[in-house]
């Protein structure tokens, strides 16, 4: 893995939107720290690239991680990991929501471990039927696929899902890591 893209297009609950209603997310901040640039500090010595994927560069000009302009401007999430991946220098990128601060390297390092050259998506699936498509581990090979989704205005993420390889994280794998599942909230 090389690659950190934090994406400010996150899907989030309910609760999270009625706070955030009319607020740029990505203006939010953990102590003095923009929510993004806190969590690329979290991993910047983990990954040889850390990548923020926004709508707004002018917000992070001074920042000292690699930003990039949505490749597919108003499409949401899936969108912000096609800019993502078409910008990693790795193969495999670990793709974490923008709102999401409770990062876990423990579950990032065994994610990685477990990743193959087979591998197109890893991510956790709660009670067998929830997906969770950030903190994750997404394959360059993706692109393609959500290049034709774009092209279809095919927005969901796990949408793509069925045409690649994806290896489904079990709650009870995850809860190792995070029993309360903290990392993947908002």
């Amino acid at each position: 893995m090389g690659a950190y893209e934090i994406s400010e297009d996150s899907d989030y609950p309910l609760w999270w939107q009625e706070q955030a209603d009319g607020i740029d997310k990505q203006l939010l901040k953990v102590g003095d720290e923009m929510i993004c640039t806190y969590i690329a500090r979290q991993l910047q010595d983990e990954f040889q690239q850390v990548i923020i994927v926004t709508n707004t560069t002018e917000l992070y000009r001074n920042s000292r991680y690699e930003v990039v302009e949505d490749i597919v401007k108003d499409f949401g999430p899936l969108g912000g990991i096609l800019s993502g991946l078409v910008h990693s220098i790795s193969d495999h990128a670990f793709i974490i929501a923008g709102d999401m601060p409770n990062v876990n390297l423990d579950y990032i390092r065994w994610l990685d471990a477990r990743c193959t050259d087979k591998t197109d998506i890893m991510v956790a699936k709660f009670e067998g039927v929830h997906i969770e498509p950030f903190n994750g581990i997404y394959s360059k090979r993706c692109i393609d696929t959500i290049e034709e989704a774009v092209c279809k205005d095919t927005r969901k993420i796990i949408d793509i899902y069925p045409k690649l390889n994806v290896d489904y994280i079990s709650d009870q794998e995850v809860r190792r890591f995070s029993p309360d599942w903290k990392m993947f909230k908002t």
